[in-house]
């Protein structure tokens, strides 16, 4: 089991401090898909886990901010973040986020593309984020079961990406993270049944 990551692992300078409490401001009122758990829990987590594993005051004050254009474009902007936070922070926050697309299919494409491009220290936000997603995933189905699968527009679309971000993830450094992350797509999948469509 994974050490639990508490307020010490962030350890809030100016900047993390800073990108804290603009990330909780922003993300009021939102909640992780299906619960009502606030959103914000996920972004700490991957903050933790970034600063944890050696990310510096711009990639930990992305981690938190990664989810705030696409989740959040009436609250905040690219502008708005570079003004904060600086180039560095923006452009990690955008390597995390889907560009904008009339076509969801196409968007989430030009996303993976992006993926496949990103640098070492956006790599780093990008698997501990999809590590959490994952483990929350399977957190709910461990306890609920397949119906935890219902939050989700397409359960089976949903459970096939993470698939896919582990083989976008072969090209990142990160070898032990690339290894936590596999195994938690092997075991959702073992227990969504899903094993045999890979």
């Amino acid at each position: 089991m994974a050490p639990q990551l508490g307020l010490d692992d962030v350890l809030l300078t100016d900047k993390v401090s800073s990108a804290l409490a603009y990330a909780e401001k922003i993300h009021e009122g939102q909640y992780r898909k299906g619960t009502r758990v606030p959103y914000f829990t996920h972004l700490y987590r991957v903050a933790a886990r970034v600063r944890r594993d050696g990310g510096n005051d711009n990639q930990v004050a992305a981690a938190l901010l990664h989810d705030a254009l696409e989740d959040q474009p009436g609250r905040t902007s690219e502008e708005a973040i570079r003004r904060l936070f600086g180039t560095e922070v923006l452009r990690i926050v955008k390597r995390a986020t889907k560009p904008e697309h009339i076509d969801p299919d196409k968007r989430y494409e030009l996303y993976l593309d992006g993926l496949r491009l990103a640098l070492p220290d956006e790599q780093l936000i990008i698997i501990h984020d999809k590590i959490d997603n994952a483990t929350d995933t399977l957190h709910d189905l461990l306890v609920l079961g397949h119906a935890s699968l219902r939050k989700f527009k397409s359960p089976e679309k949903t459970i096939n990406r993470f698939a896919i971000y582990e083989e976008i993830f072969e090209a990142y450094g990160y070898s032990q993270l690339k290894l936590e992350y596999s195994a938690l797509v092997t075991a959702i999948m073992t227990e969504t049944g899903y094993l045999n469509h890979r």
